[in-house]
């Protein structure tokens, strides 16, 4: 058996209302579980559904429960106990288990259990039972029968007859009576077959003996008359013939007596036998004598015997006879009375035995009846209520049978209506609020759908605008591009003038240097000059005759001075020519960069104008595919504003969907500890929204 450990002293209790219920199938593996099972166990609806349902098993349950239990299921029977389950954390709660099997097409296909709170005495009982059970030295104390503990004491024994089904006390009842009445039937039959043997003793101890003795008292008169006949002559036959008749007579007589004898038991009647047949003889030997005297012709010693001694011999004979047949007679009485009372005390116990099965048998009607119209009261007020949606209601099942089946199946039926009840009830809140914030979901939806459908017409426009736009940017592009390659061969040949501007500045410059190099020369003979000059009137003013040399070397000098000053200035206007130059120079060097810059760049432009012209008329072609998009785009706005239109409108049959549902279950009347429909979250808010104009 299973082992399920750790466990823990927590203990836990259902609510009074509460309903545990599960549903497995034909191996035993959880297919269903309510949300109170979650609760009392700890566990997860994930963590149940899928495994076994012996998860729940606590190692103080004894295998001898579970072994009743498959036992009764798979015999198609439902199976009723108290169980103890143990908890995720290791705890444990007490249940009141009802088990029953799911049958379809005739098979069983899964199994339904219903557990409810069970009373204090269920458990304290229960937990003594299966602790006994669990002990090898004391198990024998108790035996389960369909999840009932059954003690094997006499007092087990009584509680279990008390406990028999409508069934077996219909039983009992047709037995009893048909046993009493067998028993009566018997008994008169016995009384009468007493009687029937009495008087057939009677018949044969007494009336036949009677009989016989008067059999026998006639034959042998009818020898005395055939014997006086054939004394005294009147016999119309021979004497051999009379001889012949008295000796057959007499064969039967002994034969008769013999008889006679062999019935005669009592030992007065034999004794009185014996003496009569003495006499007997007697009478038979004097009728010998006289048939002998008449056959040797001696009449008158026949007639003697005739006259004297055979009626001495036949009085005594009648007398032993009739005391004999008043000895029957008064042992046929004694008989008679003897079978009578024996008659008597058989009927008497015939009636005895109808009044005490009558006794019983209305007992047993009273006991059927009380078993019979105490729980049917209970379950026509158990199905009033359930039928009123009271689900709260419990009744005390007072016996162990079909009826209290049936009101058990009841139970259960409330029972299984609690549980799903309540998860249709917190179902049902939730599917409220669900269908309640759909619709509003859905109305705004809506708006962003209409929101939307308005802006995908903008974006429409706009890129309609954006296409004409485009178009005239394209033609501006091409135009552009055009004036692209044109700048670009104005570049090109800008370039080349500046080229030729510098090649004729570097020319100039060339120039310019010749005509420095020439003031430079000028300078030098200046200079030259000049020294000349001074020299000479250095002589001069050595000698005095050269006076007028003196004045003109100073003329020289000072035209030397003029030229010197000259071709500074000269000088120092090519230098501000060749730094113009240089600056032109470097100017023109910049431009010509410049124009390098621009020609390239020129040229770049041109090649991306001619790109931007190649992607302008892709853009031009995106644009009218993103035109066409933007025409399903609408379209399917509008699909989507049809869809959120029939959203709100589902969500509205949703909404009073929801409304019906938590309206019916309204009815069902649960436990205190269960919230009513009307203090779900949103419910209340959402029956009293509901209409159809919010979504119109």
């Amino acid at each position: 058996m299973r082992q399920n450990l750790p466990v823990t002293d927590t203990e836990r209790h259902l609510r009074d209302g509460d309903s545990v219920v599960s549903r497995t199938n034909s191996h035993g593996i959880i297919t269903y579980v309510n949300t109170t099972f979650c609760e009392i166990s700890g566990y997860t609806q994930e963590e149940l559904v899928g495994q076994p349902h012996n998860i729940m098993r606590h190692p103080d349950m004894p295998a001898a429960v579970f072994a009743d239990l498959w036992a009764t299921l798979k015999a198609g029977k439902a199976w009723k106990g108290s169980i103890k389950n143990r908890c995720k954390d290791g705890g444990f709660y007490w249940v009141e288990a009802n088990a029953n099997p799911i049958v379809a097409d005739g098979e069983v296909v899964g199994y339904m259990s219903l557990r409810t709170r069970p009373t204090v005495e269920q458990v304290r009982h229960a937990q003594h039972a299966y602790a006994d059970m669990r002990d090898a030295s004391r198990h024998h104390r108790w035996r389960l029968w369909r999840g009932r503990i059954i003690g094997t004491s006499w007092r087990g024994i009584a509680g279990r007859l008390r406990g028999l089904r409508l069934r077996d006390r219909i039983a009992a009842i047709i037995v009893v009576l048909a046993l009493s009445g067998l028993a009566a039937a018997v008994s008169a039959m016995a009384g009468m077959a007493a009687s029937n043997a009495a008087l057939a003793r009677i018949q044969r101890n007494h009336l036949l003996p009677a009989q016989q003795m008067g059999t026998i008292l006639r034959k042998m008169m009818e020898n005395r008359i055939l014997i006086t006949d054939a004394a005294t002559g009147v016999a119309t036959e021979t004497l051999d013939a009379s001889r012949r008749r008295i000796v057959a007579n007499q064969d039967d007589i002994a034969a008769l007596v013999a008889n006679y004898r062999a019935r005669t038991d009592r030992p007065g009647q034999r004794a009185l036998l014996e003496r009569w047949n003495s006499v007997r003889m007697q009478y038979k030997d004097r009728i010998d004598a006289t048939l002998q005297a008449l056959e040797r012709g001696e009449h008158e010693r026949a007639e003697d015997i005739l006259a004297n001694e055979l009626p001495q011999r036949y009085e005594p004979l009648v007398a032993s006879a009739n005391a004999l047949a008043d000895q029957h007679a008064a042992a046929a009485a004694r008989a008679i009375r003897d079978a009578e009372t024996r008659y008597a005390r058989h009927w008497v116990l015939a009636l005895t035995l109808l009044v005490a099965a009558a006794m019983v048998a209305g007992w047993l009607g009273v006991m059927l009846m009380r078993a019979v119209t105490r729980p049917l009261a209970d379950a026509q007020r158990l199905g009033s209520a359930i039928s009123s949606g009271d689900l709260t209601g419990s009744v005390v099942i007072r016996n162990e049978d079909e009826i209290g089946d049936i009101v058990q199946a009841t139970l259960n039926i409330a029972g299984n209506l609690r549980g799903l009840t309540n998860d249709v009830t917190i179902a049902a809140g939730t599917t409220t609020e669900a269908a309640f914030r759909i619709a509003g979901d859905a109305r705004d939806i809506g708006l962003y759908m209409t929101e939307q459908k308005q802006a995908v017409a903008r974006i429409a426009t706009q890129i309609r605008e954006l296409q004409q736009a485009m178009t005239a940017q394209l033609e501006h592009t091409v135009v552009a591009h055009g004036f692209a390659n044109d700048n670009h061969k104005i570049a090109i040949n800008a370039r080349a003038g500046l080229q030729r501007v510098i090649a004729s500045i570097d020319n100039v410059q060339q120039a310019v240097n010749r005509i420095g190099d020439t003031v430079t020369v000028m300078a030098a003979v200046a200079s030259e000059t000049d020294i000349l000059a001074l020299n000479a009137a250095e002589r001069a003013r050595t000698g005095d005759p050269h006076r007028a040399l003196a004045t003109v070397v100073d003329e020289v000098h000072g035209l030397a001075k003029r030229s010197r000053s000259v071709s500074g200035g000269a000088r120092h206007m090519m230098s501000e020519i060749i730094a113009s130059l240089d600056h032109g120079v470097t100017s023109l060097g910049e431009c010509r960069e410049l124009l390098d810059t621009i020609g390239e760049q020129s040229e770049h432009v041109a090649q991306l104008m001619e790109t931007n012209v190649v992607k302008a008329h892709a853009h031009a072609d995106t644009v009218v595919k993103v035109d066409s998009c933007l025409v399903g785009l609408t379209q399917i706005a509008d699909d989507g504003a049809d869809l959120s239109l029939r959203t709100m409108k589902c969500a509205a049959i949703l909404e009073k969907s929801a409304e019906l549902l938590l309206d019916r279950i309204s009815f069902f009347t649960l436990p205190k500890h269960v919230p009513a429909v009307e203090n779900l979250p949103l419910a209340k808010h959402a029956l009293a929204t509901t209409d159809d104009s919010a979504y119109g």
